[in-house]
C-alpha cells in the first residue's frame, strides 16, 4: 500500500496461503500517517511458513497498529529508507521480526506460540535498529527454551519494562552493541550471561566546584538497576 491509509474494524482470513515466497496479508509501503486499528487477521503462526500478517517495508512512517491480532508481523527495509516511528497498541501476535527499522514502539503487547515444536529461538527479534522500547504486555510459550528477545545492533538502546507474566527459561539474547535497559523479569537467565539486580543506596552530594552553601538537602535518597 502507498499513500495514507486508514484500516479498521473487519477480519482477514490469510491462513490458507501456501506461497513459498514472502507474502503478507497487509503491506505498507512508502507510506506515511497510516492507522491499523480492531482487525483480526488470521494467518498461520508456524516459523516454516512464510507469510506474514502485517508487512511494513521501506518509506513507512508514524504508523499506528491498535487492538490487531496479526500473529506474524515483519518489519524489514532492505535500503536505508527504513521504517520509522511505528507503534503498536495491545497487538496480539506470536513472532514480530524487525530488521532494519527506527523508534518502533510496541504498549501493552501479547506476544504467545502455543506450537510446542516451534524453535525459532524468539518471540520479537530485532537486528539492525535504532532504538525500541516494550512496555507492559504478556509473553508466552508452549516451548520456554526459547527467547523473548533477539537482539542484534539495536543502537541508542532498547527498553523492556513489565514485560513476560510467564517465565521463557531463554530470556533475552543480545549481540553487537545493544543496548539492554529497563527492568528485566523473572524469565531472565543467568546461565545465558544476564544478571539483574535492582536495590537502593545513598548518594553522595558534592557541589562541582569547592566551596560553600547554605543549600542543605533535607533527603539523599537513590535507587539502582543493573544488569551484567
Amino acid at each position: 500500500m502507498y499513500g495514507i491509509f486508514i484500516i479498521e474494524n473487519f477480519t482477514l482470513d490469510y491462513s490458507n496461503i501456501t506461497d513459498t515466497a514472502e507474502s503478507a496479508a497487509i503491506r505498507f509501503q512508502s507510506s506515511y500517517g497510516n492507522a491499523v486499528r480492531n482487525v483480526e487477521i488470521e494467518c498461520t503462526d508456524e516459523r516454516t511458513k512464510t507469510s506474514n500478517a502485517l508487512y511494513f517495508g521501506e518509506g513507512c512512517y508514524t504508523t499506528v497498529v491498535e487492538n490487531v491480532t496479526a500473529k506474524r508481523v515483519r518489519i524489514y527495509s532492505p535500503t536505508a529508507d527504513r521504517p520509522t516511528t511505528l507503534t503498536f497498541i495491545n497487538l496480539d501476535s506470536s513472532f514480530v521480526d524487525i530488521d532494519n527499522a527506527l523508534g518502533i514502539t510496541f504498549l501493552q503487547p501479547i506476544i504467545q506460540s502455543r506450537v510446542s515444536n516451534d524453535y525459532g529461538t524468539y518471540r520479537i527479534k530485532c537486528v539492525n535498529c535504532y532504538t525500541m522500547t516494550v512496555i507492559g504486555g504478556d509473553f508466552e510459550d508452549d516451548n520456554p527454551s526459547n527467547y523473548v528477545y533477539y537482539l542484534d545492533n539495536v543502537t541508542e538502546g532498547f527498553t523492556s519494562i513489565g514485560n513476560s507474566t510467564v517465565a521463557m527459561a531463554g530470556g533475552y539474547a543480545v549481540y553487537g552493541p545493544s543496548g539492554v535497559t529497563g527492568k528485566l523479569n523473572a524469565q531472565d537467565d543467568p546461565s545465558r550471561g544476564f544478571e539483574y539486580r535492582e536495590g537502593t543506596w545513598t548518594p553522595v552530594l558534592e557541589w562541582d566546584v569547592p566551596g560553600t552553601s547554605t543549600i542543605v538537602p533535607s533527603a539523599a535518597n537513590g535507587y539502582y538497576v543493573s544488569f551484567k
